[in-house]
């Protein structure tokens, strides 16, 4: 069983596959941002996390 840690720190990790399963944490750079903004930004780290993995 491999589980494999990205971008770690002490407490957490930006992104962890085990199983062939991705999962990603994070939070929009900017909280006073409108809800579309936040997704926007969310989807841009989401698609930088995926780009350091590996995986399309």
């Amino acid at each position: 069983m491999t589980i494999i840690r990205i971008d770690a720190e002490d407490r957490w990790s930006d992104v962890v596959i085990h199983n062939n399963t991705l999962y990603y944490t994070g939070v929009p750079e900017n909280l006073d941002a409108d809800a579309f903004e936040q997704t926007a930004n969310t989807l841009a780290q989401i698609d930088a996390a995926l780009g350091k993995t590996g995986h399309p």
